[in-house]
């Protein structure tokens, strides 16, 4: 069939109106009766929808729309969508100009923990002291220390996919700041927010928890609950590629959980509203503490299974 938005509203006598440029404007059916014009633009050469009235009635997936326009099942959505765009879920696309690249390796001054360098206890020691299992986690995740060059006195933490360092951040184990250091776009040819953090063993399970920070999700990790996985943003914002690797890997989960920092719950609601469209498995939830990194690992532990039941 085809024919995108503008058939569509046309075959359902649905009323339009030609909005600017490459849009036509519909009452936007999430905001219901409080929506006396029509706020709800639909783009005509792709399947973009988004409402002037609420930031949040926006989306590339023409299904959930479809969905409250029409008052249809998801199923029903979903087959309409196919009928009208070609396919029931439009997939995110990485921006065209974020080249997939791996760095040559870590550099020369990044050493690897073994527990038999000298200056190597006052990371362990670091590391001790924010309750974290020093083999467990520097073996897992690839850690690396640094006590000379641009990243000295600080923990090395890879963006590893594919089996391959794409990029890395740098947290200083003392007063330094900025307590945290991206490495240089020029050198890696990618950012930590083109990946999701340890996605390669992102494999699936009972739940998927998306924190803030990679400490956040070492320490979940490190309670060593079955079935529970756990990756970070690398910040608070949700990247185009981010978003994509998300809603594949969500699949594979019962459950997705963003869970930011405390004083951030209204931001993990923007995340899960935007994720929504594309993982209907997504939920927010909050710390009982500041973040995760900074909890106990048993009384995490707890926390975690508690949602889990």
């Amino acid at each position: 069939m085809g024919g995108g938005w503008s058939q569509l509203v046309q075959d359902r006598g649905i009323p339009y109106q030609k909005g600017s440029g490459a849009n036509i404007e519909i009452h936007c059916p999430l905001c219901g009766p409080e929506d006396r014009s029509m706020h709800m633009g639909l783009h005509l050469e792709s399947s973009r929808w988004s409402c002037w009235r609420n930031d949040q009635h926006r989306g590339i997936n023409p299904v959930r729309l479809i969905e409250a326009l029409l008052t249809v099942t998801r199923e029903q959505a979903a087959v309409l969508s196919r009928s009208y765009f070609g396919r029931g879920i439009v997939p995110v696309k990485s921006s065209p100009d974020t080249p997939v690249r791996s760095l040559e390796g870590p550099r020369a001054e990044f050493h690897r923990f073994t527990g038999g360098q000298l200056h190597e206890r006052q990371f362990g020691a670091y590391l001790a002291h924010r309750g974290y299992d020093l083999n467990f986690i520097t073996q897992r995740y690839d850690l690396r220390w640094a006590i000379t060059g641009e990243y000295r006195y600080r923990v090395i933490i890879p963006i590893i996919a594919d089996g391959r360092w794409r990029t890395y951040t740098a947290r200083t184990i003392g007063d330094t700041t900025p307590r945290y250091l991206t490495c240089k776009e020029s050198e890696a040819g990618c950012r930590p927010t083109d990946f999701l953090f340890d996605q390669d063993n992102l494999l699936g399970g009972e739940l998927l928890e998306i924190v803030e920070g990679a400490f956040d999700a070492m320490k979940v990790k490190q309670c060593l609950i079955p079935g529970v996985d756990s990756t970070a943003l690398s910040g608070k914002v949700l990247s185009n590629e981010q978003l994509s690797l998300i809603a594949r890997k969500a699949l594979q989960y019962r459950l997705v959980r963003i869970t930011l920092d405390k004083a951030e719950f209204a931001t993990s609601i923007g995340l899960v509203n935007r994720l929504s469209y594309y993982a209907p498995n997504v939920v927010a939830g909050v710390p009982p503490e500041k973040d995760y990194g900074s909890m106990d690992v048993a009384a995490l532990k707890e926390h975690i299974q508690k949602g889990l039941t």
